[in-house]
């Protein structure tokens, strides 16, 4: 209920009325501290280190890569280019006031942890300060409770916590998201708005296409709401803030005229590939209108999806004016993800603060009912809290992030075996989900060779230890699960979830053929996920093939996360095979 429609028992509750400006100012920084200082937490997850020296985020080799990159032209446009201009000012800034070290010979990896931890910095900062914008939407609809509320779910969410320790790109949209969602909602609540206010808005609007092209969508919202706030002066503002919109995309991302056919290039590559899917990890999964509703449960919350489903739906049978520009945004971007093949988790963080002002709406409307209804809005507040320290809450999962991945633990053991002449397999292109046995398991670029992706690392891999063994050359189509491993008889075989989990789901060929054989030829003996590794799990093998296989399944699918795909980045488990008689 925005101030405006307030009774005069209502006005005299401060919990329903819209608080002086001095209140407001103070809740949003408290806001913003307190979800920064939750963000913090296990910040230095994965970073690079003398075992592996690239992050173990599939992502952010790529952009520390783009940040060495002059500036608005990173060479790298499958997204917007603000955020990596963003970072760049930091990491310059970084290198100026020595927090991040200079590179020195055989130690470039230094350089690269500070690039990393500053664009993470830079993603906590941005999901902090989404929640405290997102607290400033909402009390533009409801009162100080349902706005404190709306923020305070938005910023336990555990899957966009979790991102926000990331050098990425995803939780710095969801920032603009929500700048836009408030200017919009200022626009709707005002009888005329001043000008600025819609140039304003259709700013952060191109900002937010400039990051993420799909943030283009919240033109929807903007014109809507210039719509129902002055139907006569539509036209006028519509330009005003569509030509805002244009320009503030060209700022963000200039790269599409100074350096045009390397941007279409991506561009293209980019729809390409959210058309066509990403290898196996989203292959036999349901329609991505089915899948991201899961994405939304891991990345804000079963509780909170709920409360705002129902806060949504009180608006529309109230037909609130604020629920259709939020509602317009909302659905196309469900559209535009649902049809696409591509399902990350990270993908749904942009609809987390439109569903966070549905949270506003219940917990006011609840407040509005009295005092035996006061008692649900606390115990939402509660569950949600308790939520937190559940093993795939917020707390959880920052705890999990705090402790030595299980790839360190691997590969420190398996490294002491390799040393000692023992031989070490692998199943598909070492990559991030690796054990760090080198230095270069998430390499980008190896400098020496020319080398990138997947041929760098298996360059890298062979320059380090001829017992690394993967089957395939270098520049040269590679098959995982190959038989071929199985007859150079490696004294260890190493897999992760990211490998096994997919290809068992959809029964690929090449996977069905080397597990029997693996399971004949070599035991399970060590399962690095816990702090501590499980030494030979399973005891002697017996009853078969069939039943060690169910076993090898449990081992990988009894550990959590084991999706959204993007949440396993930071706890996979790996699975050590031994030849038998070794």
């Amino acid at each position: 209920m925005s101030s405006e429609q307030q009774s005069p028992q209502e006005s005299s509750d401060v919990l329903l009325s819209r608080p002086s400006r001095r209140v407001v100012a103070s809740v949003f920084i408290l806001i913003a501290l307190a979800a920064m200082l939750l963000r913090l937490g296990g910040i230095g997850w994965g970073l690079p280190n003398e075992s592996h020296h690239n992050s173990l985020h599939p992502d952010e080799p790529i952009l520390a890569a783009a940040e060495a990159a002059p500036y608005f032209k990173p060479g790298f446009y499958n997204y917007g280019s603000l955020y990596t201009t963003v970072q760049k000012l930091l990491c310059d800034a970084g290198r100026t006031y020595g927090w991040i070290p200079k590179a020195t010979e055989g130690k470039l990896w230094e350089e690269e942890r500070g690039v990393v931890l500053t664009g993470r910095v830079l993603s906590a900062a941005a999901g902090s300060l989404a929640c405290a914008f997102l607290f400033l939407a909402a009390l533009e609809i409801v009162g100080l409770a349902g706005a404190v509320a709306a923020a305070f779910l938005l910023s336990i969410g555990p899957g966009f916590v979790v991102h926000a320790r990331f050098q990425t790109t995803d939780v710095f949209v969801t920032l603009l998201v929500a700048i836009a969602l408030w200017l919009v909602l200022r626009i709707v609540r005002s009888e005329n708005s001043p000008l600025r206010l819609v140039i304003a808005a259709g700013a952060c609007c191109g900002l937010a296409a400039g990051t993420k092209y799909t943030g283009v969508l919240l033109l929807l919202s903007l014109w809507s709401a210039l719509y129902i706030a002055d139907k006569g002066q539509f036209w006028k503002r519509f330009w005003a803030g569509t030509a805002a919109a244009a320009v503030a995309f060209f700022i963000a991302t200039p790269g599409v005229l100074i350096d045009s056919a390397k941007f279409w290039k991506d561009f293209s590559y980019e729809l390409s590939h959210t058309a066509t899917g990403h290898g196996l990890v989203f292959e036999n999964t349901p329609s991505g209108f089915l899948y991201h509703i899961g994405n939304l449960v891991a990345a804000y919350g079963g509780v909170a999806l709920l409360a705002s489903v129902g806060g949504l739906a009180m608006g529309g049978v109230k037909k609130s004016a604020w629920l259709i520009p939020v509602a317009l945004f909302a659905v196309a971007y469900y559209i535009a993800i649902g049809r696409a093949e591509v399902k990350f988790m990270r993908y749904v963080f942009p609809l987390l603060p439109c569903l966070a002002l549905g949270v506003g709406v219940i917990v006011e409307e609840l407040h509005r009912r009295g005092t035996l209804w006061r008692i649900a809005n606390a115990l939402l507040v509660l569950i949600a809290g308790i939520s937190m320290t559940s093993p795939t809450g917020a707390v959880g999962l920052t705890m999990l992030m705090a402790d030595q991945d299980p790839r360190e633990q691997a590969g420190k053991w398996l490294l002491e075996r390799v040393r000692s002449g023992a031989s070490l397999g692998f199943v598909s292109d070492p990559w991030f989900y690796s054990p760090t046995v080198f230095p270069g398991t998430n390499l980008f670029f190896y400098p020496s060779t020319g080398l990138v992706g997947a041929d760098a690392r298996l360059a890298a891999m062979r320059a380090a230890s001829e017992r690394l063994i993967r089957v395939g050359e270098v520049g040269q189509a590679r098959s995982d699960y190959n038989l071929e491993l199985l007859d150079l008889a490696p004294d260890y075989i190493v897999i992760s979830s990211f490998e096994f989990l997919d290809h068992d789901r959809v029964r690929d060929p090449g996977y069905m053929r080397f597990m029997p054989e693996l399971l004949k030829r070599y035991d399970l003996t060590t399962i690095f996920w816990a702090d501590t590794p499980t030494t030979r799990p399973e005891g002697p093998i017996e009853g078969g093939v069939e039943r060690d296989w169910s076993r090898v399944r449990f081992a990988f699918s009894s550990r959590y996360p084991t999706s959204p795909h993007d949440l396993m980045y930071i706890r996979p488990t790996l699975c050590v095979f031994q030849k038998k008689g070794n």
